[in-house]
């Protein structure tokens, strides 16, 4: 089990030489990784004929425990079985007893769904975690809940020494309809003890007052029942909501800093430059700015110097959250929403301030 304050990386699908330079300073504590990344390459792909599992091959080889996500809601675009983003997607094992794109109905049948359960576990193989896919909620969408819950079950019942975990993928209007408090009970009664919650469309970074609100209080509806919650892909938002009970985060280094829209994107690369989290500003500059920012706190950061490379500033944006994450979690909600506003950034004020009235109602 992972101690509260640490963090997950949500490494780019290229990034093995990233985990193996930054192994001996430990800027993260764990990874979780797209299936899809460490499917065989499809013919025509550029890195056709190599090995699919370079990202995997890192983390074990530099003892990073890991947690592959099915990413099974992207099965249901309408267009996988043809689109060229999903081109590796379709080479992963878990999709040989489906028909593409995915429907709700041809999981009503337990044959075929334990088959989908089986098949995506397989894909895991080696990794400390073991997820079942998992379908999406939406708002006024049809109830997936019991697919969910019973996919759950199958994959709890076969985990051996794997850990069972679940991801919990809602969109947005779902998340602010109160729907995480809703499903924490049934999710809790399987005996699951560690959920990944995503929430499509929310801009974590820069999320209103009232969504950090809710996202507490999801964390308290799960964390009351026994279920640790890990939010994956919230940035600089992880360490307030560690603060707010969250046991950790993910992140990832410049992208997987929120959920993205669409159900199937590229996975990094092109139009976001490398930037430089400023040291408790609560927000970014561009890299080429960082020599006026402030310099970072944590020994033998290199990432403000003239010399410093992409990947030294890369791993500053990790080890920076990282010790933000253990700041939370070692000191009371009350001091750290103190922290957040005296930054002056107004999303970490907001956050700050609804973080000191979950303390005083705790208290």
């Amino acid at each position: 089990m992972m101690a509260n304050g640490q963090i997950y990386l949500r490494p780019e699908h290229d990034q093995w030489d990233l985990i193996r330079a930054c192994a001996a300073r430990r800027p993260f504590d764990a990874a979780i990784v797209y299936a899809r990344y460490i499917a065989p390459y499809p013919a025509g792909h550029p890195r056709a004929g190599h090995s699919p599992t370079e990202l995997t091959d890192a983390l074990r080889d530099v003892e990073f425990p890991y947690v592959v996500d099915p990413g099974t809601p992207a099965l249901a675009k309408r267009d996988v079985a043809t689109a060229k983003e999903a081109s590796r997607l379709r080479e992963s094992p878990m999709v040989a007893a489906l028909d593409l794109p995915l429907r709700f109905a041809d999981l009503a049948g337990r044959g075929r769904r334990d088959q989908f359960v089986d098949d995506t576990m397989v894909a895991q193989v080696g990794a400390d975690a073991v997820a079942p896919p998992y379908l999406e909620y939406k708002h006024r969408g049809p109830d997936v809940l019991e697919l969910n819950i019973m996919m759950l079950r199958r994959c709890i019942a076969s985990a051996a020494e794997q850990l069972p975990v679940a991801f919990i993928q809602l969109t947005r209007a779902a998340f602010l309809d109160g729907l995480l408090p809703r499903i924490a009970p049934a999710y809790a009664q399987t005996g699951v003890t560690r959920v990944f919650i995503r929430v499509r469309g929310l801009e974590a970074e820069s999320a209103s007052a009232r969504e950090f609100g809710d996202y507490v209080d999801a964390i308290a509806a799960f964390a009351g029942r026994g279920v640790e919650v890990v939010p994956d892909c919230v940035g600089r938002l992880g360490p307030p909501l560690i603060a707010g009970g969250a046991a950790s985060f993910s992140t990832g280094a410049v992208y997987f800093r929120k959920v993205a829209v669409p159900l199937l994107n590229k996975g990094g690369g092109g139009g976001v430059e490398v930037f430089y989290e400023v040291p408790q500003g609560w927000h970014e500059v561009p890299r080429g700015a960082r020599h006026r920012a402030p310099r970072c706190f944590v020994p033998g950061c290199v990432a403000a110097t003239t010399t410093a490379s992409l990947d030294d500033v890369r791993e500053h944006n990790l080890h920076l959250l990282r010790e933000e994450s253990r700041l939370a979690a070692a000191n009371p909600a009350a001091w750290y929403a103190a922290r957040l506003v005296a930054s002056g950034q107004p999303d970490a004020v907001a956050w700050g301030e609804v973080l000191r009235e979950f303390a005083q109602r705790a208290a």
